[in-house]
């Protein structure tokens, strides 16, 4: 931010939502079924938001 270099930040939320990914699976094994779902979610919006910045 202090560069006003934005080029790495769409693969930072990608790395992001593997991140969520795996700390869901990692909740999911504990039997936390309510975090583990809204963790999976928000990887999925990760991904999403991170593909769409790249192919704009």
């Amino acid at each position: 931010m202090l560069t006003h270099s934005y080029q790495f930040l769409s693969f930072l939320n990608i790395l992001l939502g593997f991140t969520m990914l795996v700390l869901g699976a990692i909740e999911w094994q504990k039997r936390k079924k309510i975090s583990a779902w809204l963790l999976f979610f928000v990887a999925l919006f990760s991904w999403f938001v991170g593909i769409y910045r790249i192919t704009i």
